[in-house]
């Protein structure tokens, strides 16, 4: 135990015959408190690792992103840098045009290497779809039970679990992405806050990239005219 949280369990056991008496149990008893004591201590240096990995992570990745402005090189930096951060099997990127309520492929990046999308464009009753329309993380932790995931070409991807983050921008959503994992898989309010920084950084990151482009396309006009 650690105060009154249950941290573990440690099972002693002696030959055939023999009994344990109070000493052996004060004892055990005192060892036990230890050990309590050693594992939450561990918990808690994990923990701080784990987070200053994460801020790290993220300060990097806020570099990245902003170091370009080539759309393409951005939305693949955002790929990249959230397979490093949570391992997923995979990563999807859709762009997303609220005045038609349409999309189009932004990036995709599996856990081989490989770039090619799952789907050309999202279905339209579907996970993307509905963080799109609702403007707000979609996440479960076990895809085979929702309803989002019941059709056949749903469930013939193998997802277990999967997360959908809207990229919004002055309350503007301008994609979405998701991170997908085929084995049975948890989002924790950690990794769920990491993702959600992550988000934020990618929607400034395309709005400036998209900004961008719309600049040098206008230059290119005039300098045609």
């Amino acid at each position: 135990m650690w105060g009154e949280r249950l941290v573990g369990v440690i099972n002693v056991v002696r030959e055939a015959g023999s009994v344990f008496d109070d000493e052996d149990i004060r004892l055990m008893t005192l060892f036990a408190s230890h050990i309590g004591g050693a594992i939450e201590t561990a918990w808690l240096f994990a923990e701080a690792k784990r987070r200053v990995q994460e801020m790290e992570a993220l300060q990097r990745t806020s570099l990245q992103l902003t170091s370009s402005l080539d759309l393409s090189t951005v939305l693949d930096g955002i790929t990249q840098s959230t397979l490093k951060l949570v391992g997923a099997r995979d990563c999807h990127i859709y762009l997303y045009d609220d005045a038609n309520e349409t999309f189009t492929f932004g990036a995709a990046l599996w856990d081989d290497g490989q770039r090619a999308p799952a789907v050309k464009a999202p279905r339209r009753n579907g996970l993307t779809a509905t963080v799109a329309r609702w403007s707000h993380p979609a996440i479960t932790n076990d895809a085979t039970r929702h309803p989002l995931y019941a059709g056949y070409d749903a469930q013939k991807w193998g997802v277990r679990a999967i997360a959908g983050f809207p990229l919004k921008r002055a309350g503007r959503v301008m994609g979405v992405f998701t991170i997908a994992f085929v084995e049975p898989h948890v989002f924790d309010d950690h990794e769920l806050r990491v993702v959600g920084l992550l988000a934020d950084q990618a929607a400034v990151a395309i709005a400036n990239a998209r900004l961008y482009e719309m600049a040098h396309q206008r230059l290119i006009e005039r300098q045609k005219a």
